[in-house]
């Protein structure tokens, strides 16, 4: 387990937002920590929508960070 003074980023919250940010910051170089308070995933999807606006936003995102 990585130590908090070892990180540059901590990311709390390991739902989709906190994933993605985590993966970004780590593809950036950026030594990041992520922590969730749940030690297993929750058993149903929570998002029920993405809205066609954000799926674009965050395609231009991942596509300006390197992402393919």
């Amino acid at each position: 387990m990585r130590e908090v003074d070892e990180a540059d980023v901590v990311v709390v919250g390991g739902g989709p937002t906190g994933l993605v940010l985590a993966t970004l910051l780590g593809r950036c170089g950026c030594r990041t920590l992520l922590v969730e308070r749940d030690e297993r995933p929750y058993p149903v999807p929570r998002a029920t929508h993405v809205d066609a606006e954000t799926r674009l936003l965050s395609e231009r995102k991942c596509r300006r960070m390197g992402a393919k």
